[in-house]
């Protein structure tokens, strides 16, 4: 017959003295799952990045990101403003570009602008269009009456 004090019992608590690391882990396994599950009343520190950090971390990514892309898009412009300030001599610059690839791009450049202008053309026009219609319509409609005779 064995003891209900004796220290081989798996049921028993380990004695005040002995510190945790005398524990078997069954025994701390049992004592943990027969205390109650309490929130501690001092939220401990953790070195885990909160929801705002990785915010906060994912911006400051982006703002780099964005001022790297400025710094070469400022250098592509300043390249194209004084070429020779890089070395490039303006009567020769360097290329790996074929002579009819240069002319189909000069073609495709040119529709680009002639595009653009009447793009800008068209759009002006309208402005004009607009600012006549804005001139001759009555104060009376401006409060929320529709006018017939303005099409979109």
């Amino acid at each position: 017959m064995s003891d209900m004090n004796s220290p081989s019992e798996k049921d028993e608590q380990p004695p005040a003295g002995l510190s945790k690391g005398s524990e078997s882990q069954n025994d701390k396994q049992r004592r943990n799952d027969s205390e109650p599950t309490t929130a501690p009343a001092v939220p401990e520190a953790t070195n885990q990045p909160t929801e705002g950090d990785e915010i906060n971390a994912f911006l400051k990514d982006i703002a780099a990101k964005r001022k790297r892309r400025e710094f070469q898009l400022s250098m592509v412009k300043e390249f194209f403003e004084d070429p020779l300030k890089f070395g490039v001599r303006l009567d020769s610059i360097p290329t790996s570009s074929s002579p009819s690839e240069i002319a189909k791009r000069k073609h495709d450049l040119g529709y680009r602008r002639d595009l653009l202008r009447l793009l800008l053309e068209s759009t002006e026009a309208e402005l004009s269009l607009l600012k006549l219609a804005e001139t001759e319509t009555p104060k009376s409609e401006e409060s929320g009456q529709s006018n017939n005779n303005v099409t979109e």
